[in-house]
Formats: C-alpha cells, sequence, structure tokens
C-alpha cells in the first residue's frame, strides 16, 4: 500500500539523479533530502506490507547508502584520524555486541522487547540485556551514519559545508511556515482534524495522532512527528541551523524573523521538553554573543551579570514551588519532577502506586537505571541498542561506553578542524555537552547518533563559534 507522499518522495528521490552533475552533487542531494525526512517527517509510511511498514527515512537512508559505498570504490581511503575515529567506533559498536555473548550479564533493565512503560504501569520483571532484530537494525543504522559520514570527509570541501547550511536552512523555513499554518488552523480556527489531511497525505500509522490535543492552556503542535516533544526538538535543532546561516551570511537582515517564529513555534507546541531545549538555545545563543572579541573588563560584566541573572532565577523558581498548582500543566510537571526525583533517590519507585506524571517517571527513572546499568560496564557497554529508555544518551552509553561515545563525538564533531582553525574551543565544546545533555532527556531513542541532523548540528557550532571581532 502506498501513499500519495510516497508517490512524491520517488519524484524528489529520481530529481536527485536527474538534475545532478556527477555522483558527488547525486549524494549532496540525496544528503538534504534524507536529513529532510529525518529531522521532519516521522509520521506514516512509504510502503505498508501485512503488518510490516517502512518509513521514508528508510527508503532515502538506503538509498543514500548505496551511493556511498559508489563514492568509496571509486575513491582512496586516506588513512587519517577520521578514519581511525570511524573505524573504532565501528569496532566498538560490535565489541560490546561480542562481550555480551560471552559475557553475559546479571544486570536488569529494560529493552525494545520490555520497555519501561509496561515495567512500571503493567508491572512487568525488569530484563537482561539480550541481542534481537532490534538491536541489529540499530547497528546497521550506525554503520550507515559512519559511512555516509566518512563519504563526506573524503569528498566535501570547505565550501561545501557552508553550501550544505545554506541549502538546509531555506527547507527549515519552509517547514516554519508549515508549523506556522498548523499554529493557525489550531489555535485561531480550532480545527481539531487537523491530523486527518497529515493521516491522508503520509498514511496512518499506530503513531499518527488524529485529533488535537488540549494541554494546559494550548493545543499540541507536532509538525509531522509523532508528538510534540519530538517536534519541540526538531525546532531546536532547526533554529540552531539558523542561527548559524545568521551569522555567516552577508544578508542576515530576516534571520531573526525565522528564529522567531521557530521560538514561537517551540512554546506552543505545548510540551514540557520545549523548556530544556529553550534553555539549550539560549545557552547557545549567549555563547555565540560571548564569541565577538572584546575586552576582558566587557567580557567579565557580562559573564557576571549572566551568572546573577541564574542565581536570581533559581531563587524566584525555588520560592515558587508552594505556589505552583497540580491544576496547570507546566506546574504539574515541574511539581512531578521534585517527586521524581524524591521517590528515585529513596529507591521506593518499586512501591510506589501512583504518579502526578507517569511520563516524568518513564522517563527518569529509565534514565536513572540505565545510567546505573552503564557504570558496572562504563568503557565498552552492553552492545548498542540492547538497553532502552526515554533518554537518547543514556542509551548510547549504555550501548558503546565511555570508548564508543569518545569516537562518536570525535567523528561527528571532527568537521571543525576542517572548516576552521580560528575557533573559540571552549564554546563549540560546551556546545557538545549541550546537545549530550538534552539528548539524556530526549526520547527518540538512539537516532539522535546516527540522524544526519546530529552532523548539521556539528556543522552550525563550528560556523557559529569562529572567533569574529568586534564592532564596538
Amino acid at each position: 500500500m502506498f501513499n500519495l507522499f510516497s508517490i512524491i518522495l520517488v519524484i524528489l528521490i529520481f530529481s536527485c539523479f536527474l538534475k545532478s552533475q556527477g555522483m558527488k552533487y547525486i549524494f549532496f542531494n540525496l544528503l538534504i533530502l534524507t536529513t529532510s525526512l529525518e529531522l521532519f517527517v516521522e509520521v506514516g509510511f512509504f510502503i505498508k506490507i501485512a503488518n510490516f511498514d517502512i518509513n521514508y527515512r528508510t527508503i532515502s537512508e538506503v538509498i543514500l547508502f548505496f551511493v556511498s559505498i559508489l563514492i568509496l570504490g571509486k575513491n582512496p581511503i586516506r588513512k587519517n584520524k577520521i578514519f581511525i575515529y570511524a573505524v573504532g567506533l565501528l569496532i566498538i559498536l560490535f565489541a560490546g555486541l561480542l562481550l555480551l555473548v560471552i559475557f553475559p550479564t546479571d544486570i536488569s533493565v529494560a529493552n525494545i522487547d520490555n520497555p519501561w512503560e509496561g515495567i512500571l504501569v503493567a508491572g512487568r520483571s525488569m530484563s537482561k540485556p539480550q541481542l534481537s532484530f532490534f538491536v541489529f537494525q540499530q547497528c546497521f543504522q550506525m554503520v550507515i551514519y559512519i559511512t555516509i559520514l566518512f563519504v563526506i570527509y573524503l569528498s566535501f570541501h570547505s565550501q561545501d559545508y557552508f553550501r550544505l547550511i545554506d541549502k538546509f536552512a531555506n527547507i527549515v523555513k519552509f517547514f516554519l511556515i508549515l508549523g506556522v499554518l498548523e499554529f493557525i488552523s489550531k489555535y485561531i480556527f480550532h480545527w481539531i482534524d487537523y491530523g486527518e489531511a497529515i493521516k491522508y497525505l503520509f498514511g496512518y500509522a499506530d503513531s499518527t495522532v488524529v485529533l488535537a490535543r488540549t494541554r494546559g492552556y494550548g493545543i499540541e503542535l507536532q509538525g509531522f512527528t509523532k508528538e510534540a516533544s519530538h517536534y519541540s526538538y526538531t525546532l531546536f535543532i532547526s533554529i540552531v541551523i539558523l542561527l548559524s546561516q545568521k551569522n555567516n551570511s552577508k544578508s542576515n537582515h530576516y534571520q531573526d524573523i525565522w528564529i522567531l517564529a521557530g521560538i514561537m513555534l517551540m512554546i506552543f507546541c505545548m510540551s514540557f521538553s520545549s523548556v530544556l531545549f529553550g534553555i539549550a538555545f539560549i545557552s547557545i545563543y549567549v555563547l555565540t554573543h560571548w564569541n565577538i572579541t572584546q575586552s576582558k573588563f566587557f567580557r567579565i560584566v557580562k559573564q557576571g551579570l549572566f551568572v546573577i541573572a541564574i542565581v536570581i532565577g533559581i531563587i524566584i523558581i525555588i520560592n515558587s514551588i508552594n505556589l505552583l498548582s497540580t491544576d496547570s500543566f507546566f506546574s504539574r510537571r515541574v511539581l512531578s519532577l521534585f517527586e521524581e526525583f524524591d521517590i528515585i533517590s529513596s529507591g521506593s519507585w518499586q512501591h510506589a502506586t501512583t504518579a502526578l506524571e507517569w511520563s516524568n517517571r518513564v522517563r527518569l527513572l529509565g534514565i536513572f537505571m540505565t545510567i546505573k546499568a552503564f557504570l558496572y560496564r562504563p568503557l565498552l557497554g552492553y552492545g548498542f541498542g540492547t538497553i532502552t529508555c526515554h533518554g537518547s544518551t543514556a542509551m548510547m552509553l549504555s550501548g558503546v561506553g565511555l570508548v564508543g561515545v569518545y569516537y562518536w563525538v570525535e567523528l561527528n564533531f571532527a568537521v571543525n578542524k576542517i572548516l576552521t582553525s580560528n575557533i573559540n574551543r571552549m564554546y563549540f565544546n560546551c556546545s557538545i555537552m549541550l546537545f549530550l545533555f538534552v539528548n539524556l532527556f530526549n526520547s527518540l531513542g538512539l537516532r539522535p547518533f546516527y540522524e544526519m541532523h546530529s552532523f548539521l548540528f556539528a556543522i552550525s557550532i563550528s560556523l557559529i563559534f569562529i572567533k569574529k571581532n568586534s564592532k564596538c
């Protein structure tokens, strides 16, 4: 069974081949298409065979992978640091699985067949990490990602990275327009059947939300993702890319409007995750401002004012806790966080039968137990995808350990060494830590570690933190 967007995707894929001159240009266009699908389109399916769905991004990823193989076959492989990072990550990827087979563990966690929702809500017992079809699927996804990254490093020149961000930023703007239209349809015209249109375009899947859902004072915005928190993350990556384009564009008069549109949509998508992603973007934006070279006195004053603002904000939040009500969506989520920290830290979660917000408990407890399991095998982990939770970074750490995460960071963010040596390393590294931190609480599984939007994030912050002189 095909859908309308399936036909559109076939046309787009053919256009990548027909309009391109040479294999590199085919690769470049497929890269943009694949990244767009990975970041913006989660709903529906390309084709349904019995009860098995093949989603849109999988089709594009596999085609891009085969084009990457063809390029690798025609180009000599340079054995440099990037080659070492790629090979190192591949070795770690399968070393953890091999060690799990040779040295099974007694640690009890959650996996794809027995998730935390079933453990907490349905009362199931925790499981041991084990091999499954899902595990091999995740490993294949990472192999695809490593291959594509290696081809990029092998064939791209510095101007190609600038061009990639510029082209993709225009696609971001297109999806922001669609986001504004969704906002208008739901908030102004109260079109609760918005999801029906999505269903007819992309196809109906179990995860497709047909009716608009109200939350607190607003209505969930989802774009073409499965839930509001996913859309919030999509917007976070999008506005970082737009900020990068703004900082490196000769004509940036209208860039702030697009960034503000992304922030507005993030606020009104009614996801508590928006708070986390919003703070991360504000932090990057502040670091961007500090990146401008000024006198030492100026920098100290700005940093001091920022620290004072944070302290005042924390004091206000602490003093306001007793005034919060469970009737408000965001207040209830905040109160739930304090409840969960208390229950998890005291170890009483196994006997707790109620929760202000079960979604908070599923997420926080899953992350806590996954990190706890990681500490028993901190170097190589238990195997990529063998442990699952609603925290991408926690899953990555437990899967490939510190060594694997190190190789992934070095490979994914190596682009900064290619683009410029005149970069503020401290701010760049802070942004990497922010990326890992926000994904600690992200519910996208391992996708942030094998989807191309992570690489576009790496390019963006590389361009953002090129050292600039003050115009003052």
